[in-house]
């Protein structure tokens, strides 16, 4: 029995042996000897590989959500940059704009100024050169005109002008212009068809009907008198021994004076429209005498 165990592994040492002498066929080996099969495997690989590939890697032609977001605030970014480049050279062009507006302005304000100067300086000359000769003359106006009011105060010697129409009667000093039409009698210092001095006195008289005999200030509401600018006086002036209300105006210069007086007679109401401009000394007292004249007619 020892014998024939020792023959048994005698030959399964030399199965081995043998078989150790001829390895198993790998899958090369298997292809060659069946090229179909290698051509099955070799695809079969690349597709794994593939497959492995793809899992690994995004398509060059599949974009996610996230680089569409990425992407889209790169181009926001970039649009900023470029406003904020534009708008800068739109400052930088303003600002360059206004220095040179600036210094053209500056230019223009330096030769203006220049020029200014020298018709100051011009008429300073002109004036040293004419100023004994041009006072002398204003004196001489002066005196002549004060020596002619002094001689209109005089009312007694004034003309006396009676209106049939409109049934009053007043005087004036000789040398006054006077006009009347339908309703109206106005009285001037100068002659009312040239040119108006700058110095000059007038007075105007104007009749309404009352035919209601309405007291002063109903008539006045009621006509709807514009006397804005006006205020009432505090005394109270006489016109043909009727007391009249009296309204001045503001005057535009300390040697001018406007005021309104407003008489009731009868069924009519007077409007007597004084005025003055630069000679309030000279004048005022005139108007006085005048309005003192006045006398309504039956």
């Amino acid at each position: 029995m020892p014998k024939n165990n020792k023959s048994s592994a005698k030959r399964i040492s030399a199965a081995d042996k043998k078989h150790k002498s001829f390895p198993a066929a790998t899958p090369a080996r298997q292809a060659k000897k069946q090229p179909g099969a290698q051509k099955r495997t070799i695809k079969k690989s690349s597709d794994q590989a593939a497959a492995k590939a793809a899992g690994r890697y995004l398509p060059l032609n599949e974009i996610t959500p996230e680089v569409e977001a990425k992407k889209r605030i790169l181009w926001i970014i970039v649009g900023l940059f470029a406003l904020i480049l534009v708008i800068f050279w739109f400052w930088s062009l303003k600002k360059n704009i206004s220095e040179v507006s600036r210094q053209i302005n500056l230019d223009r304000v330096k030769q203006e100024i220049s020029q200014t100067v020298g018709q100051v300086t011009g008429n300073i000359k002109q004036q040293q050169e004419t100023s004994t000769v041009a006072a002398a003359d204003i004196a001489k106006i002066k005196d002549e005109i004060i020596a002619e009011i002094k001689a209109n105060l005089n009312s007694a010697d004034w003309p006396l002008h009676s209106s049939e129409v409109l049934k009053i009667s007043l005087q004036y000093p000789a040398n006054w212009y006077q006009q009347e039409n339908k309703n109206l009698i106005a009285v001037y210092s100068y002659n009312p068809e040239a040119a108006i001095p700058k110095t000059f006195g007038q007075i105007s008289l104007q009749k309404f009907s009352n035919p209601n005999k309405l007291k002063l200030d109903d008539w006045l509401s009621r006509n709807k008198i514009d006397l804005r600018g006006y205020q009432a006086a505090a005394s109270t002036t006489l016109v043909a021994d009727q007391a009249a209300q009296s309204y001045s105006r503001t005057a535009t210069g300390t040697d001018d004076f406007t005021y309104q007086l407003f008489a009731a007679n009868n069924k009519d109401i007077w409007q007597i429209s004084v005025m003055s401009r630069g000679g309030k000394n000279l004048y005022e007292p005139v108007f006085e005498e005048i309005i003192k004249s006045i006398k309504f007619l039956k």
